[in-house]
Parts: structure tokens; sequence; C-alpha cells
């Protein structure tokens, strides 16, 4: 089987979907399913540097702005995000661009044989993450990509994109919440666990500090012989928070002794979390691989930020539409409190959709007070 084209990729991708809900997410079997798909491809994910990101909320953000940070240092990048909103192709970026509908095509076409054989082997195919998962790596490795950002589909532990084992692999773990809890467990800990499960042996963790979520790290520093570097609320201060963007002063990492004075065009308070991760996994890099970080490059990528979808404000005339993915309580929390902050006394017409599994009745009892 050869695809033709773009469409008729998109079709076959969609074609993998499980359609029972169960299926979707097949544990310790994908797992084995991705390894035995990318040995077949020579192992592309161990031929770069890897950051692996895992969390409940800001995982996507955090490597969003790790992807540009490291481009605007010249380091040809690969960036990694699930889910994606208008294009396939945002899930495998080089360089924070779209590889063009032609490459896509070709890339999956070179990847198919290997797909079909681990299909036969498990006497089931690789779903459509995997295949994205494998994929990415694929191009990236075509690509020539020196750093890949990865963002985790679900979870961690059992997660598809969990088959990097380079000791030399950063681990990022952003905010843990309740999300997915029939898949990752009923307990901020056991969710925590799931997320965790990135970690390897002798890698460098990132992580936001949280009561469920340090002790978890002391441990995995003592069994895997990590590093490990926190974000705490000593990390920033002087936080300024405006329809404008955001700002703040950062202090954390190789910027302990400098402050680095943030001006992003992220908005909300959770940015400040998710920008202070970012840079301070840019500091364990720049140590790791001995690079050099230029100050005025970084301000200038922050400064022109765009993340579609996250407290992303548009403007038609007078009227403005802030669009937001936030589908659990966390995120709406955080959502909210940043609405009160940059637009206060302000109610707004909400327009909302949220899928049956998700808590949407406490969200919903959230976002009255803020209701028009």
């Amino acid at each position: 089987m050869r695809i033709k084209n773009f469409t008729e990729a998109e079709k076959f991708l969609l074609d993998l979907v499980p359609r029972a809900f169960k299926k979707r997410f097949p544990g310790e079997v994908g797992i084995e399913r991705t390894r035995y798909f990318l040995d077949l491809l020579d192992n592309p994910q161990e031929k770069m540097h890897v950051v692996h990101v895992a969390g409940t909320s800001g995982k996507g953000s955090i490597s969003f702005v790790i992807s540009h940070l490291l481009s605007s240092l010249g380091f040809k990048t690969g960036l990694v995000l699930s889910p994606h909103l208008l294009d396939i192709r945002e899930r495998m970026q080089v360089n924070n661009s779209l590889i063009s509908k032609k490459k896509f095509v070709e890339y999956l076409n070179d990847v198919l044989p290997a797909f079909w054989e681990t299909k036969e082997r498990f006497g089931s195919s690789p779903s459509y993450f995997e295949l994205l998962v494998v994929l990415a790596f694929f191009i990236f490795w075509k690509e020539k990509v020196r750093f890949a950002v990865i963002e985790t589909g679900m979870g961690g532990k059992y997660d598809a994109t969990n088959v990097v084992d380079n000791s030399n692999k950063v681990c990022v773990i952003s905010r843990i919440g309740f999300d997915h809890m029939h898949i990752l467990g009923n307990t901020l800990r056991e969710i925590a666990e799931q997320k965790v499960g990135i970690v390897q042996k002798e890698n460098r963790v990132v992580y936001l500090s949280q009561k469920v979520l340090n002790p978890l790290i002391s441990e995995v520093i003592k069994k895997k012989n990590v590093e490990a570097f926190a974000v705490n609320n000593r990390c920033f201060n002087r936080v300024k928070i405006s329809e404008g963007g955001t700002e703040f002063r950062f202090k954390c990492g190789c910027y302990r002794k400098r402050n680095l004075l943030v001006r992003s065009s992220l908005l909300g308070e959770f940015q400040v979390w998710n920008i202070s991760l970012a840079l301070l996994t840019l500091c364990v890099l720049s140590s790791l691989y001995n690079f050099e970080i230029k100050d005025n490059l970084i301000k200038k990528s922050l400064s022109i930020l765009q993340f579609l979808g996250r407290l992303h404000v548009l403007k038609y005339g007078k009227r403005r539409l802030i669009l937001d993915g936030a589908h659990n309580s966390q995120k709406m929390r955080a959502l909210l409190s940043s609405l009160r902050k940059i637009f206060p006394g302000e109610k707004f017409v909400f327009l909302v959709a949220f899928k049956k599994r998700k808590n949407y009745r406490e969200m919903m009892r959230m976002i009255s007070p803020l209701a028009e």
C-alpha cells in the first residue's frame, strides 16, 4: 500500500483511532509496539537530544516555549504537540513550522513497511497516536533535528512517547491535577506516579515543586541517580499581568545571580510558571551540552510568542473573543483567575463544550460567577 496524497494520509491515520474507548489506551502493549516499530526504523529517537514533558496542566505551553527558545539560539528543533488544533502536522513541527504536505506523505510512506511488520508481529496495528509518535521521531531524524521537545499524550509511564533510553534525556514535570482518572488513577499520588514514569536512569529532571510531586522526585533521585531542579515561587518576582502580556523577573538556574526580565506576549499568571519551567530547562540544557544562552535572543523570542488556544485574545472591531482549551478543573481555575486579573470587574458571555467524561458540572459552577 502506498499513500498518494495528504487527504489520503489523514484518512488512513484517522481510521486507526479505535472506536471502542477502552482500546484507545493500550498501556504496556502500546509501549512494546512502539518500541518494536522504532527498532525496525533503527531507533531514530536515540539520535537526537530529547526534552520530554509530562504533567496535567501546562505541558503544551512548556514544550512550545522550550522549542522556540532553542530555535532562537540557532538549534534545529523538533516539537511534538498533542492534540493538534487545526492541522495534524502540528504534532511534528520542525523549527516551529509545519513540514510540507508532500514531505509528510513521503515520510509516512517510508515508515509504513515497518508499521505493517509491527502489526503482523503483535496481531494488532500500532494505534493512531503510536504511529504519529514514531513518524515524528523519524521525521526529526531525517530532517537532522538536534533537539526534540516531546509532549506526552497522556500520563507518562505507558505513554507512547516514553521510548527514549538515552541517559541524557531531560524530563520536565508540570503541574499535577485530576484528569483522565479512568486511566491514570483516582488520587493525585497515582496520577503523579504515572507522570514521573517518564524519568529514566541518570536523566535530569526539571519540575514544578508541589506537595504531591516532591516526595516522588526524592524517591526517583535515589533510585535512578537523577539530577533534579525545582521551580518554586522563589524563582520569580515582580509579576505583572495585563492584556498586553505577562512580565516578571526570573532568577533561577543560570539566572540566579543575573535576574532575567521577561516580557512575554503569552497571557495569564499560569504562564509565569510555564515560562519559568522552560527557562530553567534551557539552563539545564546549556550546562549539559555546553552552549551559550544569549539573553537578547531569549528576550526577543519570549516577546513574540503566540500559542493558539491558550488565553488567546482575538478582536473583531470593538469586540473581544478569548479562546482557551481549559478542559479540567485545574485548568479552568487557572483561566478564570487570569481573567479576573487581566480584566478586573468584567463579566463574559461563555460558549463552552466539554467531553462527557469531564467534570463539567464543577467547571460550570466555577464559570458562573464570571458569566454575564
